[in-house]
């Protein structure tokens, strides 16, 4: 997915897909954060840049799964962040 300006959220076009786990991967050359729609470059959490730079693994969520369109990320626009999701 490619960053926007501001806060992106990771599934605006199909926002009812639910996930038992998600993980994103920064391999952009700058930081990221992730959070919910309210998330900044001072408030959220952090991934690292570079390749294998900052994961975030959610687990596996039991017995309710989440939605795609919960997760927003924060960027240099034009940055890639890779996601992996398991419905």
């Amino acid at each position: 997915m490619t960053l926007g300006a501001g806060a992106t959220q990771i599934a605006p076009v199909h926002p009812e897909v639910k996930c038992r786990q998600v993980i994103l991967q920064n391999n952009a050359a700058a930081a990221m954060w992730l959070g919910d729609s309210s998330v900044t470059t001072s408030n959220g959490i952090y991934l690292a840049s570079g390749p294998g730079g900052g994961v975030f693994n959610t687990g596996v969520f039991s017995p309710y799964p989440a939605r795609l369109s919960d997760f927003f990320v924060v960027g240099t626009s034009g940055q890639i962040v890779t996601i992996f999701y398991n419905t």
